[in-house]
């Protein structure tokens, strides 16, 4: 699941679609606000609101080709790309439906 900050002026779909490419190659769309968290980290001194989205891909490239690994090859040794389904269940949102926020497409996992 990609991610990251937001750039300075920037929307979440614009936040979404940048890191979706950066990290995966995907060109994506359709691109709706699902939930937000509100992550305080203690021990590290953090607070983060982390908003989720959905989205379908748009492009030709069907296939994510993940680029992070290149830039932090520590940090993603074991990283795997989860299926929408997967990504719902650990969020505890898979009771919502298989067609939530899918758009064109919907269904696909």
């Amino acid at each position: 699941m990609p991610g990251g900050h937001l750039e300075f002026g920037e929307s979440f779909a614009e936040c979404a679609a940048r890191e979706a490419r950066e990290e995966t190659g995907l060109e994506v769309g359709d691109i709706k606000f699902l939930v937000a968290t509100n992550d305080v980290m203690q021990s590290e001194g953090k607070h983060y609101v982390t908003i989720f989205v959905t989205c379908v891909i748009v492009g030709e490239d069907q296939e994510p080709k993940v680029r992070m690994p290149q830039l932090e090859p520590d940090r993603f040794a074991d990283i795997t790309v989860a299926t929408r389904t997967t990504q719902m269940r650990a969020l505890g949102l898979d009771s919502l439906g298989p067609d939530v926020g899918l758009g064109k497409g919907a269904g696909r996992s």
